[in-house]
Formats: structure tokens, sequence, C-alpha cells
């Protein structure tokens, strides 16, 4: 098993370099009661856990760059609630940037 916890992953991604696999899951402490959806970096050599995103809103389908210092993701950050559309948002996985 590769993450802790009583909660949902979904959407893997591996990186190019097999070191990282990106997911998406809900680990607020109520998840049944928070529509977020954050983006998350498992580092497989360390198990150290990375939260992408800022729990700000809902971000699915991750995808790695070729060299693998960016994500591609959609999603939004829930700007008009059940009702937003969705973006393509790019994730600096260095610096921790997240741009739509």
């Amino acid at each position: 098993m590769l993450t802790k916890g009583p909660f949902d992953h979904f959407g893997l991604s591996w990186a190019s370099d097999s070191k990282r696999l990106a997911f998406s899951a809900n680990r607020n402490e109520d998840e049944d009661k928070s529509a977020v959806v954050d983006l998350f970096v498992l580092h497989l050599e360390t198990e150290e856990l990375e939260k992408m995103t800022e729990s700000t809103g809902i971000f699915t389908m991750a995808n790695w760059s070729g060299d693998g210092k960016y994500l591609a993701a959609i999603g939004h950050e829930l700007e008009y609630a059940d009702a937003t559309i969705n973006q393509v948002w790019i994730i600096n996985s260095v610096q921790k940037k997240i741009h739509a």
C-alpha cells in the first residue's frame, strides 16, 4: 500500500522518472462535507506526500510533462460553487506555482 488513511485516491499519473506518482484526493478531516479535491505527489523513494494545491477547489486528471517539471490538470476553484466551469491548470512541481 502506497498511501495511508481512510481516503479515496484517484486519477493516478506516473512521472517519467518513475519516482513520483501524482493523484487527486479529498484528504480533509471531514471529507464527506467538503467538495475540495486536491492534487498530491507521492515521492516513492521517501514516501513523502506533497500537496500541490491549496484546498481551494477541485483538481483532477493530472498528467506530467515529459521533463517532470510540470503537472497539467483539469479543475476549478469553486468560484460559482457547482456551476463553475473547469479550466486547464499548469502546476510547476518544483516551485508549486499554479496557473490557469
